[in-house]
Formats: C-alpha cells, structure tokens, sequence
C-alpha cells in the first residue's frame, strides 16, 4: 500500500516530528524594523538556487477561488493583496496576524501587524524596486531581530494552539495507523513537477463517495498521515545539484519514484535508478542484493496524482527482471538500458509517442507492462528508411525482437544458420545480395539496394525478389570478375538449399516482416565480422 510506505518513510527520515510545521521554499525575505517599516528586502530563491525554512503548515484546498491564508508566511497573493481577489486575501491574512498580535503581544507579530496595515505594496515596490520582480507566486517571509517571526516562540506556541482546536464529527480507524481519530477531510496537495499542485487522496463528487460519508472519510486516514505521506513525497521528489529528483527521474510527464525501505539500501537504490536513467549498465548490479525497494510511476490528471504503477519487491528480483529484459531486447547486460526518450526517437523518428505507450516503455524493463505491440508496425517503417544512425537501428531492432517474443516467436540472439522460416531465410538472402552489389561495384553505388528494394522485399518478396536476383546474378558476375571470389555466390546456393523449393508468398505478415527484419540484420552482422578477418581479393581458399 503505498501511503503506509510513504508513512513509513516519513517516520524513518524524521520528517514528522514537528508535524505543525513543514519545510518550505521561500524566495523572498522581508526584514522588519519594530515599528513594521522595511529595512531590507532580500531575494533568496531564484532559478535553480532554491531556499527553504521551516514555516507553519499551509493550509488545504486552496485551489480555485478559496480564500485561505497561511499563518505569518504566505504567497504574495496573500501578504501583499497580488494576483485574483487581493482584497480577500490579503484582508483575511491580516486578521490572522492581528488575532495573534493582540492575544501574544508578541514584539514580532505587532511588526509584521504595522508593516501591513501601511500599504505593503505599494511600500516594498517604492523602498526596493530593484530587488524583487514581484509576481503573486513569490513565497514570502518575515525577519525580525535576527529570526523569521512565525519561528518566535510566542509565534509557534500561537499556531500549535490553533492546531490543536479540534474537527466536529465522530471518530473512525485510520487505515494506516489503525488508530481511533478523526479522518482527514481534505488532503494536502503534494507539488508535483508541472503543476501548482495535486491530491493523492481526493473525493470532490457525489459520484466518488458511499455510505453517505464526505470527502476524506471514504479512505479515512488521520491527520498525521495525510501530513506524512505528503511529506515523504516532498522529500523523494527534492531536487538534487544535478537537476534530477532526490529518488526519482523524470519519464515524460510522469515521475518515476525508487526509493528503499531500508536506510542501509540507499545505495543499491541509486544505482537501481542510474541503470533505469541509462547512466549504468545493469551488469554492475548485483543480483543477489538483499532488500526492499519500492517503485511507483506518478502521474497527474489536472489536480490529481495518477498512481500508474506501484511495485513492492526484493532488490534481487528486480534486478533480474531488468536483465530478463536486456535479454529479450537482444542487448548485451555490459550495455545501458535504453531510456524510453531513445526508444521513442528511434520509433518515433521525433514525433512523441502517448502518454500510455510512453509508460510503458518505462515500465517493461520493471516487468509492469510489456513493449506495446502497437510499435511493431513504426519500428519496422523506422528500419525500413534506415537513416537514423547504428544505435537508432539496433533499438528498432531490439524493439521488433521483443515484441516478436511476446507473440510468442522465438527469435534467435544472432546468426542461425539452421533456421529454415522463409521469412528469416529471404532476409539473409537480402543481405547477401547487397553485400554482393557493393562487392561488385567497390564503395561507389549510386543507388543501393537497400535504398531501392528493401521495403519491397521484406513486404511484398514475390514481386520484388525476381528482378533482385536477376541484379544480384550481373553482380556476382562482375564481383567475380573484380576479385576472383565465389564465395557470396555459394552462401546464396546454400540459402537456396534452406528454402527447399518454396515459392517467395505473395505478402509476409506483420510478425513474418519483423522476422525478416532481423534475418536480414544477423546476415549483415556476420558479414561484417567476416568482412574484419578476411580479404576475398588475396584469400585464394574462397576461389
């Protein structure tokens, strides 16, 4: 369950023992003098430079057109009256600090109380115009003999108090803690990348609640736990120096979290995402690793978070499943794993692939979906025009592999030369004659066959092989002629042998073309290898 493992996280990094408050970004600091006039206005946030505090809890649901001020530290909506309805909340911002400065007396709250009432806009904007490009987002807060006021003792005590008033309406068992409490009506909104914020939890319908309960109390968890798992993916999605989250990377739209239950695990989990953000191979893992690691795919849908996937499992077990599927792409474990962005570029020839094919690319190298079979018919049009580069071609490739496998079409890892589908053996053929056509003419083709032929051959083999293999007889004559060698013309007659008098069909099917694809793809390969070891032109033993 994922919140009790985002709980357990909270509870385990200590991000709840204050849970009144929480750790914040702020980006503007506003120094006060005790009579509330502003002696500096300090700007602390800015692009990747981003500093936090620890500030009284916000307050939930204050999305739309709810009014609902945090507690001495807001938004600039809210301290300095910017933004949609600047009056209500400003005005609603400025009773709460009155409230408190008239109940502590505290020296600081009275500041903060005489800065607003003088027209705080137009004050910072005319004493500071330099400093700050103030927009309604900047998160605000302010210093007062040496400390932020809402951390004044007076001030802390003030808002626990308010914490502690409690919620009308009977008890019920969290689900999580399975304590008696009351439920969490609204959850906190977690700030997701992209968004000003989503719910995790949430039930704003008619149509989403049962039994006659509101809101939160459909799941019903306390307040400690809303808070906690809140925390925790605040914590896991922290920025690192590096632009990547503290335990996660970015897939697309979504997130993609990895984090261990175990401290001592830490590092075994990095390298669990280095593998899955292809900065490591998956051979450095070790398999026999101990440990639980928890995986989950978050996505949002306007202001909800859309759990994709969730796993729970053994360090051990995922490890393999990874090396499962290097096997099943084709691809040697000492190599990185492909990134979906490799794998859409070589597909997709730079058009985005969906949101829903795009996750799963993401989590087959976890075991959490297969390679949609829907890109079988753009990775073998990919190859076909065969323009995008050595590694582009052997993801195209890795990608018909798999998804041949998934249908259940054993496909082998290289060349098989006792592999007698037609299909498989019309490839090599292929490749044969083009190998042939460049044996013939030196490096100086004008149109290959490949360029020419290719779609035709693996689509269509009984209208394009015949005029093929009356060009590849003029070839090998005048190869013959050139070098001396016979060699390609016996591997045909031995193709010729595997195909036992089987007539080229009138169309191969879509899986027939991705196993002629990689007929073609073995034949090359071992030509090549060959091509490094041997000189027809002095190798009197092929003559």
């Amino acid at each position: 369950m994922i919140l009790q493992a985002l709980y357990e996280l909270a509870l385990r990094e200590r991000l709840l023992d204050d849970p009144d408050f929480e750790v914040h970004r702020i980006d503007v600091r506003i120094t006060l003098s005790a009579d509330g006039r502003p002696t500096a206005v300090s700007l602390l946030s800015e692009g990747k430079t981003v500093t936090t505090t620890t500030i009284p809890r916000l307050p939930l649901g204050r999305s739309g057109q709810s009014v609902k001020p945090g507690f001495f530290f807001d938004n600039a909506g809210y301290v300095l009256g910017l933004g949609p309805l600047p009056f209500q909340r400003s005005g609603a911002f400025i009773v709460l600090v009155e409230e408190v400065a008239r109940t502590t007396n505290d020296a600081g709250a009275r500041a903060v109380l005489a800065f607003l009432q003088s027209d705080p806009k137009c004050t910072v904007k005319s004493m500071f115009p330099d400093i700050v490009d103030w927009t309604p987002g900047l998160w605000v807060g302010f210093f007062f003999e040496g400390t932020f006021v809402h951390e004044r003792p007076a001030v802390r005590e003030a808002w626990q108090q308010r914490r502690l008033m409690p919620r009308d309406g009977p008890t019920t068992l969290c689900l999580v803690t399975g304590a008696q409490t009351q439920a969490t009506r609204l959850h906190p909104f977690v700030r997701m990348p992209g968004t000003k914020g989503a719910a995790l939890v949430s039930f704003n319908a008619d149509s989403f609640e049962s039994f006659d309960r509101t809101q939160g109390d459909n799941a019903p968890v306390c307040r400690a736990v809303s808070e906690g798992y809140v925390a925790a993916l605040h914590w896991l999605l922290a920025r690192r120096p590096d632009g990547r989250h503290r335990w996660g990377i970015h897939a697309g739209a979504d997130v993609l979290l990895v984090w261990p239950k175990d401290a001592e695990d830490a590092d075994s989990a990095q390298a669990l995402l280095d593998v899955l953000d292809g900065k490591l191979a998956p051979a450095t893992l070790d398999v026999r690793r101990p440990g639980t690691v928890y995986v989950a795919l978050l996505g949002t849908n306007r202001t909800r978070i859309v759990v994709r996937a969730w796993l729970e499992t053994s360090f051990g077990e995922v490890v393999d499943t990874i090396l499962r599927y290097m096997k099943a792409l084709g691809l040697d474990q000492g190599r990185t794993v492909p990134t979906p962005r490799e794998l859409e570029r070589a597909i997709g020839g730079g058009l985005p692939l969906s949101s829903a094919l795009f996750s799963a690319l993401v989590l087959a190298p976890l075991g959490l979906s297969a390679v949609p079979a829907s890109l079988l018919l753009p990775a073998l049009g990919r190859f076909i025009r065969g323009r995008d580069g050595a590694r582009a071609a052997t993801l195209q490739l890795a990608v018909i592999g798999i998804l041949l496998h998934q249908r259940g079409i054993d496909i082998p890892m290289a060349l098989d030369d006792t592999d007698t589908r037609l299909p498989y053996v019309c490839g090599r053929l292929f490749a044969l004659m083009e190998s042939l056509q460049y044996r013939a003419h030196g490096v100086r083709v004008n149109a290959s066959l490949r360029e020419t032929s290719f779609a035709g051959a693996m689509q269509y083999p009984m209208a394009t092989f015949p005029r093929v293999l009356r060009l590849s007889a003029a070839h090998g004559h005048k190869a013959l002629m050139r070098t001396g060698s016979t060699w390609h013309e016996r591997q045909k007659d031995a193709l010729f042998a595997l195909l036992d008098g089987r007539p080229f069909p009138v169309q191969f099917s879509l899986e027939e073309q991705g196993v002629f694809a990689l007929g073609y793809h073995h034949q090359r390969e071992a030509l090549f290898a060959r091509s490094r070891t041997t000189n027809p032109k002095t190798d009197q033993s092929e003559a």
